[in-house]
């Protein structure tokens, strides 16, 4: 198979992979990052990057039960939602899923890169304008936080 390569920033940056993924080379225009910048960026950005794959994310878990004469309408307010959530500074993903078990049944998956990170998409605009509208085509919701 080989190595496996892989172009960023229109060919600007390319990572090269061994085939045994033991090695990698870190390319910037064509010549190593590592004689451009020395040592110290590369353990910097390693040691960051080991930071934040340490970190917890805060995720939620929202559950709805939706009437079924309104599951059309809630569709339509909960893409509205996700569309403008997943932009949020600090939103790491926002999914939404339908039980196996009842299509009534509705989650949204959300992951947060901190607590501070929630508090800013509760108090957003468009979080206050649909939540309640939803709400109002559901019979039942249930919100979890976790880590």
């Amino acid at each position: 198979m080989g190595d496996t390569k892989i172009d960023l920033c229109e060919g600007k940056y390319t990572v090269i992979m061994s085939e045994d993924m033991r090695t990698f080379k870190a390319l910037r225009h064509g010549e190593e990052w590592r004689n451009l910048c020395g040592d110290n960026l590369i353990h910097a950005l390693v040691s960051r990057i080991r930071e934040l794959e340490t970190k917890p994310a805060v995720r939620i878990v929202a559950k709805w039960t939706i009437r079924p004469d309104k599951m059309k309408e809630f569709m339509t307010l909960a893409f509205a939602l996700i569309a403008a959530s997943r932009n949020e500074n600090g939103c790491l993903s926002y999914e939404l899923v339908q039980s196996l078990d009842d299509d009534n049944t509705i989650a949204f998956l959300e992951s947060y890169s901190s607590e501070a990170a929630v508090g800013v998409h509760n108090t957003s605009k468009h979080f206050k304008e649909l939540v309640p509208k939803m709400m109002l085509c559901s019979s039942e919701m249930d919100v979890g936080t976790y880590t």
